[in-house]
């Protein structure tokens, strides 16, 4: 809770079924640091067939055939290929914080 309170950006990676039994959810934030900006990576989405379950690269690369599509492989590889997507999504999580948090920055404001 103490780090909730003067942090200015939170990440959080897990199913969101989790997040209100380990009070993580956005309003458990939200109620310590009414101006954080609040980040939640849901790799199969929230809804659907497969919503709230666990997913990770190597899950999501497995379900989707694509490891073999990038191997050439029958076999079950990790694709090395798609390490540079981990990447990308981190790098495109980071931009969109350093976008939203500006403003804060500049005047105060939480947009």
């Amino acid at each position: 809770a103490r780090l909730v309170r003067w942090a200015d950006v939170a990440l959080v990676s897990l199913k969101p079924a989790d997040l209100p039994r380990y009070r993580l959810a956005y309003e458990d934030f939200r109620a310590l640091n009414p101006a954080i900006v609040y980040l939640e990576h849901v790799p199969l989405g929230k809804k659907g067939p497969l919503g709230g379950s666990p997913g990770y690269d190597v899950v999501v690369q497995g379900m989707s055939g694509t490891a073999v599509l990038t191997t050439g492989r029958p076999a079950a590889k990790y694709s090395s290929v798609l390490v540079g997507e981990m990447f990308s999504v981190c790098s495109l999580s980071a931009n969109g914080i350093s976008a939203t948090s500006t403003p804060a920055r500049i005047d105060g404001s939480s947009s």
